[in-house]
């Protein structure tokens, strides 16, 4: 039978002494973790099987559930880990070394999530390792546990860092597919709403910072071609005021345009003169601004 004589010595230091009970949990764990290194997995299945023992005389010791929790990481059987690191924390909330092993674990789940291209389950499963790590720096230990810790959070904020760039990345890149794909089918309304969705998750990515202006422009016109002309105006008027260099002819002649269409006047003759001042020659303008001075003289009268 597995353990009995250290049962038997087990039962007479608990009677007397709880640090017994300790030393030999942790005298296990040292050879279990000099095991796990060595790849050594009988001495570790060994030590399994004590803890084993262990709990089922003292079913309420919560370094046997701890170093059992350890046992099952090192043989990678990662569910049972945390579950009985579960159990040590449910018998004593501040036993410090279970956090680090439930973390561990969740780091492992996260990583196979990620092999398998599931980011929202990888990250999910780096944020509560990033949690677990943290919290055990709430205990007192070792400065080298400690270090290890942070080492530990200092990553996995990096690595969700990572994710959500790269979900980020995603997330845009699949909107501009639809926006080109609207577009092609003539759906200027949905390609500009997926456009303007795109500047929603990120206004300022670094890899459409220098045509930003041209994305304005773009919905803008998508806009003007779907005759949604109060949000046409916005975007031009955004280039305007954002990148007054940018085109400046070509946008003061789609707002004179687009005021021309919604009949107001004025506003449209103040774009076309702005075309003209920068382009005299401009023949689109000159005859803008005739029609809708001959529409401004029908008006007054």
């Amino acid at each position: 039978m597995i353990g009995l004589f250290l049962i038997a010595n087990l039962v007479i230091a608990r009677e007397t002494n709880d640090k017994q009970l300790r030393e030999t949990i942790e005298d296990w764990e040292r050879k279990s973790l000099e095991a796990y290194f060595e790849e050594d997995f009988k001495i570790i299945k060994e030590a399994r099987d004590e803890y084993l023992a262990i709990i089922n005389e003292f079913p309420d010791s919560s370094f046997a559930y701890s170093a059992l929790a350890d046992a099952y990481y090192y043989l990678s059987e990662y569910e049972k880990s945390i579950e009985n690191a579960e159990k040590a924390l449910k018998l004593n909330p501040n036993h410090r070394p279970a956090y680090p092993t439930i973390g561990s674990c969740y780091i492992v789940i996260g990583y196979r999530y990620e092999e398998q291209n599931k980011m929202e389950e990888a990250r999910r499963y780096y944020l509560k390792a990033k949690e677990k790590f943290e919290k055990a720096l709430e205990f007192e230990t070792t400065e080298l546990q400690e270090s290890m810790d942070k080492m530990h959070i200092a990553n996995l904020r990096n690595v969700i860092e990572r994710i959500d760039r790269d979900m980020v990345y995603e997330t845009i890149e699949n909107l501009r597919k639809l926006a080109r794909k609207a577009a092609d089918e003539e759906d200027y309304i949905s390609a500009a709403r997926y456009l303007e969705k795109v500047l929603e998750i990120d206004p300022r990515p670094e890899y459409v910072k220098n045509t930003l202006n041209y994305s304005y422009s773009r919905i803008g016109r998508y806009y003007n071609v779907g005759k949604d002309y109060h949000n046409a105006v916005k975007y031009f008027k955004k280039i305007l005021e954002e990148f007054p260099d940018y085109e400046p002819e070509t946008t003061h002649k789609e707002l004179a345009n687009i005021y021309r269409e919604l009949k107001e006047y004025e506003r449209a003759k103040e774009h076309f003169m702005e075309v003209l001042n920068l382009n005299p020659e401009n023949r689109g303008a000159k005859w803008g601004l005739e029609e809708v001075g001959r529409e401004l003289q029908r008006n007054d009268n």
